[in-house]
């Protein structure tokens, strides 16, 4: 599906040589500087996809967030269990990592239940155990990325 683009500008500084590369590139390929900067920022970005897989497990535990719902999910190598407490007011994320689907560990992270941005940055810490190139989270990641 298409989706529709915004646009902004931004102002940037780059080396003087970097600005005639591009300039020439721009040039021989027949394409605007714009849209070969666009292409590197993409590919940039895409290079350092790891540091959105957090994001990602946030967007994927949206029915916590935004409706209170408990939430159990699998992520390739990453098993996570996310819910609310209400006895005790808090809430608790228990997780599991599997390697070549073999158990690992597993632990919990038990978190005063207001506060929900204590409990992003939480899975956001464990998303660090997911794998990047896993089926899943690559598809997931495509999909957050895509910028077209």
């Amino acid at each position: 599906m298409l989706r529709k683009k915004y646009i902004v500008q931004k102002s940037f500084r780059i080396d003087y040589q970097l600005s005639d590369d591009l300039e020439y590139l721009s040039y021989v390929l027949d394409r605007p500087q714009n849209d070969l900067v666009n292409i590197a920022i993409e590919a940039l970005i895409f290079d350092n996809r790891q540091w959105f897989v957090g994001e990602i497990l946030v967007n994927q535990c949206h029915p916590f967030f935004e409706e209170d719902k408990d939430v159990e999910l699998t992520i390739d190598n990453l098993h996570i269990l996310l819910q609310t407490m209400p006895e005790d007011k808090y809430v608790c994320i228990t997780y599991s990592v599997y390697k070549d689907g073999k158990y690992i560990f597993d632990d919990d992270i038990e978190i005063f239940y207001k506060d929900k941005q204590e409990v992003k940055d939480a899975l956001k810490k464990i998303s660090k155990w997911i794998n990047v190139d896993g089926a899943t989270m690559s598809k997931l990641i495509i999909e957050r990325l895509n910028y077209k």
